[in-house]
């Protein structure tokens, strides 16, 4: 393949790629276009020829007009053969449309001439090119007749998208050598595939109909349905198209309902249901091969979607509708109920469902799946020793000592942690929350006369990434502050 490109990059970014045969014409051209109709006698259009003239210049990196005549010989190798296609496409510097969308394509040209112009040529050329290429009045090449391509648009509201309907059709012309098979059907298909894609649709529109999610510089193709038909004995050839487009910035959408349900215990619950639908086709022919079951660009942009900004942000909508409709309590956004993530690779698709709660039980540390800690509190009374005496009517003697004896007082813990796949990370994370749980409900000596640790009791599961632990004190009081035998009875306040 030629290359007659510029050696030297350009001042300015370039917004089109102008090339024929696959060879690129760098800096772009300037394209003049002419349009000629012929008539028959009876004022019928029977021809019409497009010229186009490409006016450019080619600069070279060194000096000297070897290096032009290089260039020179490369530009007409480059048109030495008539008859390839003549493409022009959006580069990435384009600020409307996607890099590679096609902008004039599936032209077959005739080279009438180039021209080089004379100049000081030493680093750079200045070149004029002619190519001419004639078509039915239909529209189309000589290879096929009767085109027929139309394209329709409506809106759906209750999908936010607009449904494209698009239906090309043409009848193919035999152009093979006398003798050899006819090709005319082959003539209808490579005309028709030249036409189909959404990259082929007229520009500006839509124009008056929108989807409801707004009319943004970006349209996405969500999904594509194609249906084709063949008619060998008259070489005609069909396709209808449908496609489903929704403008947007981000090339995926987020449709999900949210849910607030306040149960008999004043429980809030919070549930986020929806699906992310990435734009794109999520199929794009047999020649994708496993592409087509693994989802295509759809699914691609829904996975990237729902992974970078849907599931982050699950936090902060669930605490937006509980603040919003009155949660009086904490969400336990550490923890939720349950998640579950499905996957629809040929819809483009993936569905999500998260529950979160402002159960206390469910306010738990941030890694940690179950926590429960108790204490077990024995206080002093005050000891009485209770005598026996034989043949008394009346029972035994019970005899104050004027002592106590002592309390207990236990503290129990236990912590699983979630599951991250090391053991070791998850099991001290479990034991660091057991420590700190302990540490808020140890005994304050200044509340007894003695305090003394008297038992420790631990028990740790890597596998199940868990700790039991009960640590046990012995305390005593002074007689005055003991329960007495008649008075009311008391319980103390937790701090």
């Amino acid at each position: 393949m030629a290359n007659p490109q510029s050696s030297l990059p350009g001042l300015s970014p370039s917004f089109l790629q102008v090339s024929y045969g696959g060879s690129i014409l760098l800096p772009s051209p300037l394209i003049q276009h002419s349009v000629s109709v012929e008539r028959d006698d009876a004022g019928n259009r029977e021809l019409i020829r497009t010229t186009r003239t490409l006016t450019g210049q080619i600069m070279t990196s060194g000096l000297g007009y070897h290096f032009v005549r290089q260039k020179q010989r490369e530009l007409e190798l480059a048109f030495s053969v008539d008859n390839l296609e003549f493409k022009i496409i959006a580069t990435a510097n384009h600020p409307c449309l996607l890099a590679g969308t096609p902008i004039e394509s599936g032209v077959f040209p005739i080279v009438q001439s180039i021209d080089i112009q004379e100049d000081v040529q030493f680093n750079r050329l200045d070149y004029s090119i002619v190519l001419e290429d004639e078509t039915a009045p239909s529209g189309v090449s000589g290879l096929v007749t009767g085109l027929s391509d139309t394209w329709q648009y409506s809106e759906n509201d209750q999908e936010c998208l607009v449904d494209i309907t698009h239906n090309v059709s043409a009848q193919g012309v035999n152009t093979s050598i006398s003798g050899l098979p006819s090709n005319a059907v082959d003539n209808a298909v490579a005309r028709i595939k030249s036409l189909i894609g959404l990259e082929n649709a007229p520009s500006g529109f839509p124009c008056y109909v929108q989807p409801a999610s707004g009319s943004n510089v970006r349209f996405y193709e969500v999904t594509t349905q194609r249906e084709e038909s063949i008619n060998r004995e008259d070489a005609t050839y069909s396709i209808t198209e449908n496609f489903r487009l929704v403008s947007g910035i981000l090339p995926f959408v987020d449709e999900r309902t949210s849910s607030l349900q306040i149960d008999d215990q004043s429980i809030t619950t919070i549930n986020l249901q929806g699906t992310v639908r990435g734009f794109g086709r999520t199929n794009d022919g047999a020649q994708e091969g496993h592409g087509r079951a693994g989802g295509g660009m759809g699914f691609l942009n829904a996975q990237s979607g729902f992974n970078s900004l849907v599931r982050p942000n699950w936090v902060n909508d669930a605490l937006l509708v509980y603040d919003r409709f009155g949660g009086s309590g904490s969400l336990a956004i550490n923890n939720p109920q349950a998640i579950n993530i499905s996957q629809t690779p040929c819809q483009g698709s993936v569905g999500y469902s998260v529950t979160f709660t402002d159960d206390p039980s469910e306010l738990l540390p941030s890694g940690i799946q179950e926590l429960s800690c108790t204490i077990a509190r024995t206080d002093p009374v005050v000891q009485n020793a209770i005598i026996g005496v034989p043949f008394s009517a009346i029972g035994p003697v019970f005899q104050r000592l004027c002592t106590t004896n002592e309390g207990t007082y236990a503290i129990a813990c236990n912590v699983i942690a979630k599951n991250t796949g090391v053991d070791i990370v998850d099991i001290n994370r479990a034991i660091k929350v057991a420590e700190i749980d302990i540490i808020k409900r140890q005994p304050n000596l200044s509340d007894f006369i003695q305090l003394k640790l008297t038992g420790r009791n631990t028990t740790t599961d890597r596998i199940n990434r868990s700790i039991s632990v009960t640590f046990t004190w012995t305390f005593s009081m002074d007689i005055a502050t003991v329960p007495s035998d008649t008075g009311p009875v008391t319980l103390g306040r937790i701090s």
